[in-house]
């Protein structure tokens, strides 16, 4: 097992990419990370919600990670690109 550390308060959702060594993770920092966990590290953080994120999830065809956040948004992320 591991420990990846580097949000700044709870994190409330993760989810696994189900072909690449990925996850990403959401939480109260208002931040998207996207982690390699081969590599044990964060790859990238991805920035927009203005509130908590409750949950994460990658598209299962698509670059895509979807958040959800207390902002009252839903972001549609491309992973490949870093862009919402």
């Amino acid at each position: 097992l591991d420990r990846f550390d580097e949000h700044d308060g709870p994190v409330r959702g993760v989810d696994f990419h189900k072909t690449q060594p990925l996850f990403a993770s959401g939480g109260d920092d208002y931040k998207l990370k996207v982690w390699d966990f081969k590599l044990r590290r964060c790859l990238f953080t991805l920035l927009g919600h203005l509130d908590y994120i409750r949950t994460v999830q990658f598209h299962h065809e698509h670059p895509w990670i979807l958040s959800c956040s207390d902002d009252q948004t839903i972001r549609i992320w491309n992973w490949q690109s870093r862009s919402c």
